[in-house]
């Protein structure tokens, strides 16, 4: 059944939906999820209870820190990349669940379900940018952040992979002409530029995208503690580790909940009264608070009192129910979504599992 059937076509890259419409969708579309469910996370600063995103309708301008843009056309367009997921119009999360108090990409979790027939992207490390290029000249390695900075400092920033090319072309051109042709920048970057063209000139390369295909192919980018190369899997192939994913296909996002507790009733779900303390009751206005007054007889003695006091008949014991929380001490917290707050990774890992029997039926 198509999509469109029983539900709105998608013209934007995501939309909330309904829990009707969410498990729908799942049902019809993420057979493969349902079978064999993966902790894929994704963290965002937006809520959305139920949504669907379509990475390839959006271009992603922008990479993470605002860095990204050159390296991005690079490693969308490179022939040795031309399998994987192009990263401008995919999903980024984690083949895992880590709960951690790093905020770069929001602190609201949330589970990515793929629809079936999905391929992912997998970097050897938690995030892309710090994995290592290795072995050039002699420098041993620099990151893929280190990089991108180079491209950044020695191109105008090209909007195109074209212009990229273009670019690094003409400066490989001069610097094969003379060496001294490197812009002015730290003596680092400069060591690193050298050390590339001279792999390059080394190697007889002529086209410099034919180097840097080779110098950024993904069995050459490596990173983790096992010094791991980039993969591409099938949804069923993907590990349960800490590793950078992405993907282009269409998705479900199921939300799990914040990191951190609340500020208004501290993770606990309830907020105590103030004007009760949390008590429920509040001292009586007629007897301050004592559960006796006055008698009539001005402390005289008489039938009706004992030592000049009567008991007061508008509270019990001095107290009075609180108007303002109507004796419960306490109201419930206004938190979004049943206070799911989320402070541990096992914590995350119980609310997945907790999804996964929900679907279990369908």
């Amino acid at each position: 059944m198509k999509l469109t059937k029983y539900f709105k076509l998608f013209e934007s890259r995501s939309s909330n939906l309904s829990e009707e419409e969410f498990f729908k969708i799942l049902k019809d579309n993420c057979k493969d999820y349902i079978n064999n469910p993966k902790p894929i996370q994704r963290m965002k600063e937006s809520i959305d209870r139920y949504s669907y995103i379509n990475p390839k309708i959006h271009t992603r301008t922008k990479g993470k820190a605002d860095i990204a843009t050159s390296l991005m056309l690079l490693l969308d367009n490179l022939p040795s990349w031309k399998d994987y997921p192009k990263r401008e119009n995919s999903i980024i999360g984690f083949s895992t669940i880590e709960v951690s108090d790093s905020y770069s990409y929001g602190n609201e979790y949330y589970l990515i379900i793929p629809f079936d027939g999905s391929k992912f992207g997998s970097a050897p490390a938690d995030d892309l940018w710090s994995t290592k290029i290795s072995n050039i000249g002699d420098i041993s390695y620099i990151t893929l952040s280190t990089f991108q900075t180079i491209l950044k400092k020695i191109t105008s920033t090209p909007s195109s992979y074209s212009e990229l090319i273009s670019e690094l072309q003409n400066g490989y051109d001069n610097f094969l002409i003379d060496e001294n042709s490197i812009p002015e920048l730290y003596a680092s970057y400069v060591n690193i530029i050298k050390n590339i063209y001279n792999l390059f000139k080394k190697n007889d390369i002529k086209n410099v995208e034919d180097g840097i295909n080779t110098l950024l192919s993904p069995d050459k980018v490596r990173g983790g503690i096992n010094n791991e190369n980039f993969n591409l899997y099938n949804y069923n192939e993907l590990e349960n580790k800490l590793r950078e994913v992405w993907t282009d296909s269409e998705c479900l996002l199921y939300y799990m909940g914040v990191y951190g507790y609340c500020g208004d009733c501290d993770g606990n779900g309830k907020i105590y009264c103030d004007e009760c303390d949390g008590n429920g009751k509040i001292d009586c206005d007629e007897c301050d608070g004592n559960g006796n007054i006055q008698c009539s007889c001005d402390g005289e003695g008489c039938e009706n009192c004992i030592d000049g006091e009567i008991d007061c008949e508008n509270c019990e014991s001095g107290n009075v129910y609180c108007t303002e929380c109507a004796g419960d001490g306490e109201s419930e917290c206004e938190c979004q979504y049943n206070n799911t707050f989320i402070i541990s990774t096992e914590q995350a890992n119980d609310i997945f599992n907790k999804f996964v029997n929900k679907i279990k039926g369908l």
